[in-house]
């Protein structure tokens, strides 16, 4: 895009920088090329844009903030430090979206002519300033981060170069080469109040919402995340969404599954990428600068697991690394998932509509007793305000003489 940066093309560094986005044709990490603060330099900061929610972007991250492999990394290239990768966490940002999300626009514009958001760049941007979705991790639910710059204080002329709107004054934070991401919470709630893993469910809980430590923000039909508890299988390279007790499984990211929600109707779930919700599945601290990840791994014949190829031979490691690797948050395989479909309590009223009698739980026949006791009572009331009063009796004048 003509804008001028500095990388960091240290061994480790740029190593994990290529394994990140499965682009090993990067010199390595780029640092930040817009101003961080009023007494700040370019460049004192991992690029905002490529490398999102790390802990040593520019900008902190309301939601969450990584500290990476590619920050320890950094450390150990300088030659003063030995890192210990089990500290840090895989960052799902960008991971696997190939060299286009490094080299190319955030935003593009459609046939159409209106702006959209890429393929490699789909759950990363956004383009409407009313979009709610899910933070980059998947732990929060958010809206999209667009601003009007000629409103600021003072005033941000956009560069041509990163104006992506018809309107040149409209984009995301500057740090950020104005691209749109889902970083703002909304509704005057807070990060907390948005977060997945802890609050409670809505009290009209039409999308039968759970939080708790395994759940994770899901993009709706609704326009807006849903909070459900999800696993990572790896055997499988599937996420699975546990909706009203059923374990549903996304085949692929992006994928729609339909569910039925409370007031009988359908609606959707759009499967997140894989790599942004269970980022701990593929190569482990990103090979830790010593070797390749290669996201085509097949074994049989079978397509597994991507898996670190360390440089050196010898190394037999899962991460070519002496770090412990954690347990992770995934689970080898499926067996010990086991579904405990459960109904709504609206669910058995519905059945009354749409179901053949025949099909009837109990609770639809006490449902359709209820209805009937109801309507029969509006029956009475109807009838009895109808009936013909008895007349009161007219008594003669008497007259006076």
């Amino acid at each position: 895009n003509g804008q001028r940066y500095a990388s960091i093309v240290t061994p480790k560094v740029a190593t994990i920088a290529k394994n990140i986005f499965n682009c090993q044709t990067l010199e390595g990490a780029q640092l930040e090329n817009q101003p961080t603060g009023d007494d700040s330099c370019y460049g004192d900061h991992w690029d905002e844009r490529l490398y999102y929610p790390e802990a040593m972007s520019g900008v902190i991250s309301p939601h969450t903030n990584v500290l990476s492999p590619l920050t320890l990394a950094l450390m150990e290239d300088s030659g003063w430090y030995k890192a210990n990768y089990t500290m840090a966490s895989s960052s799902p940002w960008g991971m696997n979206a190939s060299c286009d999300f490094v080299t190319e626009p955030c935003l593009v514009e459609s046939a159409n002519g209106a702006t959209s958001v890429p393929d490699y760049g789909r759950g990363y941007f956004c383009q409407r300033p009313s979009a709610r979705g899910c933070s980059p991790t998947h732990t929060h639910k958010a809206s999209c981060s667009m601003a009007d710059h000629s409103m600021s204080f003072p005033p941000t002329n956009i560069p041509a170069r990163f104006q992506y709107f018809s309107d040149p004054n409209i984009g995301g934070s500057q740090q950020n080469d104005f691209c749109p991401v889902y970083g703002s919470n909304y509704d005057q709630k807070s990060a907390e109040e948005l977060a997945c893993d802890g609050g409670d469910p809505p009290f009209v809980n039409i999308y039968s919402e759970e939080y708790g430590e395994n759940s994770i923000c899901v993009e709706s039909s609704s326009g807006e995340g849903k909070c459900h508890i999800h696993a990572c299988i790896k055997d499988d390279m599937v996420v699975k969404i546990q909706y009203l007790g059923e374990w549903l499984t996304c085949n692929y990211d992006f994928e729609e599954l339909t569910i039925r929600l409370t007031t009988g109707l359908t609606s959707r779930l759009t499967c997140p990428r894989l790599t942004a919700v269970c980022p701990d599945m593929i190569c482990p601290f990103n090979c830790a600068g010593r070797g390749v990840c290669n996201y085509e791994h097949v074994q049989n014949g079978t397509k597994k697991a991507p898996r670190c190829e360390c440089f050196d031979s010898s190394d037999t490691s899962e991460a070519c690394s002496s770090s412990l690797i954690p347990d992770g948050k995934w689970l080898q395989d499926d067996s010990g998932l086991m579904d405990n479909i459960r109904s709504s309590f609206l669910d058995p009223l519905v059945a009354v509509f749409v179901s053949d009698p025949n099909d009837w739980e109990t609770a639809s026949y006490a449902w359709c007793a209820g209805l009937l006791v109801i309507f029969l009572a509006m029956i009475c009331c109807i009838c009895s305000s109808c009936w013909p009063g008895k007349k009161k009796p007219q008594y003669e004048r008497q007259s006076r003489y």
